[in-house]
């Protein structure tokens, strides 16, 4: 800086936190859980008040989980309290996204 002054702004930080997580979609609660639970001090934010993502019927999305995406979930504590949720994939239906077509030949 040019003025050799020291700055309100400048003044050295404390930091209360060692990573942000930016967004709380299923992706960032996960890293912030699995952060949290190896010890780091982990702060998470995202656009959507708190209080609206608590309403029952805010997001109606399923999710299609690979068996790796369970076994982390399980691995960050999570597994056991959605399991009972869960249901297999049991048939998948491929198109090219153009209503009355069909599923795609392949």
């Amino acid at each position: 800086m040019d003025n050799p002054a020291d700055l309100p702004i400048c003044q050295p930080m404390a930091h209360d936190t060692d990573v942000l997580v930016v967004g709380g979609s299923l992706n960032g609660c996960s890293m912030a859980l699995a952060l949290a639970g190896a010890g780091l001090r982990v702060t998470m934010i995202d656009r959507i008040e708190v209080k609206a993502l608590r309403k029952p019927g805010f997001d109606g999305r399923g999710y299609s989980l690979a068996h790796a995406s369970k076994r982390l979930l399980a691995a960050i504590g999570v597994w056991d309290r959605v399991a009972g949720d869960a249901q297999p994939i049991l048939d998948i239906k491929v198109t090219d996204g153009r209503p009355g077509e069909g599923p795609a030949p392949w």
